[in-house]
């Protein structure tokens, strides 16, 4: 498995090690690192974006429960992370790549969004100071 997703918000965990990304996710919501990871990536997340909802690495039923509420509020479109008994939603690798590859997307959406607005900001500056 890749890990390079992970880099792109600059994750420098212990998941970046080889199959150890892999490991994790296959355990899902019972392993302690991917509960870390998926924590660690909405606290990045809530820099930038007002979210009511927030995911800690505590135990495995608290866990399911924040991401469910987090998935609720940021309208999630997998039905498999949102429907059925959450308790089992992220007890398969599928589940929890989904879970990974929207987290880290919103992740550097709004990462991407930050940079353009500060440098717009940067920009109209130089010009507002040239007139």
């Amino acid at each position: 498995m890749n890990c390079a997703f992970v880099l792109l918000v600059s994750y420098k965990g212990p998941l970046l090690d080889d199959g150890a990304l892999a490991q994790a996710v296959s355990r899902g919501a019972n392993s302690p690192e991917f509960t870390k990871l998926c924590a660690w990536l909405v606290s990045e997340l809530r820099l930038f974006c007002k979210l009511e909802e927030n995911v800690q690495a505590t135990n495995t039923e608290e866990f399911q429960l924040e991401v469910s509420g987090l998935l609720a509020e940021m309208n999630c479109p997998y039905t498999s992370l949102t429907t059925g008994d959450v308790t089992k939603r992220l007890l398969n690798q599928k589940n929890c790549l989904l879970l990974l590859s929207k987290l880290e997307l919103q992740a550097n959406l709004v990462s991407v969004q930050r940079f353009i607005f500060l440098h717009l900001v940067r920009c109209c500056d130089k010009v507002l100071c040239l007139i």
